[in-house]
């Protein structure tokens, strides 16, 4: 099993660190044994001068995939079914990083190089639609126990 690691404070770790284990079935990301996930909650997070929700990043040097979770979204607190949800997105993302789908390294997508996507919206970027296209069925699925399959 790809390892797990859960840093910060969060309400009910034992079952986010399952939560995070059933969606790397789910994504079949569990193979990775060299690998490890780091799943980090911060009071706030920015992406350049932006607030975020939380933000996905692959280091092919310690082979972790970072993911980071805001706790509050321009001082609000966000729930903890909020951050369940921006956690599923963001292990999609680990999952492009781990199959080599989404480079950043090399910047490509699948392949091709990812200038030809600089100049669409963020949600039109592939990456992000196949995230955000997967977020709520694995949220609902393995947060919220339902079976939409």
């Amino acid at each position: 099993m790809i390892g797990i690691e859960i840093l910060n404070q969060v309400a009910e770790k034992r079952r986010v660190r399952q939560y995070i284990k059933d969606i790397a079935v789910d994504l079949k990301i569990t193979r990775f044994y060299s690998k490890e996930i780091r799943v980090e909650f911060f009071k706030a997070l920015k992406c350049g001068k932006e607030p975020v929700y939380g933000f996905a990043d692959y280091d092919k040097y310690t082979n972790e995939v970072i993911i980071e979770i805001a706790r509050t979204y321009e001082n609000k607190k966000l729930s903890l079914e909020f951050k369940m949800k921006t956690l599923a997105h963001e292990l999609v993302h680990a999952k492009q990083y781990l199959r080599g789908e989404l480079d950043p390294y090399k910047d490509t997508w699948k392949g091709a190089d990812c200038d030809k996507w600089k100049t669409v919206e963020y949600s039109e970027e592939p990456w992000e639609q196949e995230a955000m296209e997967l977020e709520e069925t694995l949220f609902e699925k393995h947060w919220l126990g339902k079976d939409n399959g």
